[in-house]
């Protein structure tokens, strides 16, 4: 006879959190959040320029055409030298600076639809 340290999947049932008879249940301890220096937030200072990128798929519409801005960013001066492209969602906390940069630049591409 074999036998396999496997569980089959309804065997398994998910712990409700509550303690056993005579279970004693330590206090849950703080949770330490480390945010990656990637996911902070920047605050954007002005937004240079906007442009359609075709070569890329917009994920929330599914068509071709990736809407991006030249993002300036507060405190970031070696940054700002030469701005990279950025997708059009990491401007989602400066919707007035978008209203404002589409109202000077009428030609420029913009702002997206879920604006």
């Amino acid at each position: 006879m074999k036998i396999h340290n496997v569980f089959h999947p309804w065997l398994l049932h998910p712990l409700d959190g509550t303690p056993r008879p005579g279970q004693i249940m330590d206090e849950p301890q703080p949770v330490d959040i480390d945010v990656p220096e990637e996911e902070f937030e920047w605050e954007v200072d002005e937004i240079v320029d906007s442009r359609m990128n075709r070569a890329k798929k917009d994920p929330a519409t599914g068509r071709k055409g990736l809407l991006e801005y030249k993002i300036q960013y507060r405190g970031f001066e070696g940054w700002n030298q030469t701005p990279s492209w950025q997708p059009y969602w990491d401007t989602v906390g400066c919707p007035q600076l978008i209203a404002d940069f589409h109202h000077m630049y009428t030609k420029k591409p913009g702002p997206h639809e879920s604006f």
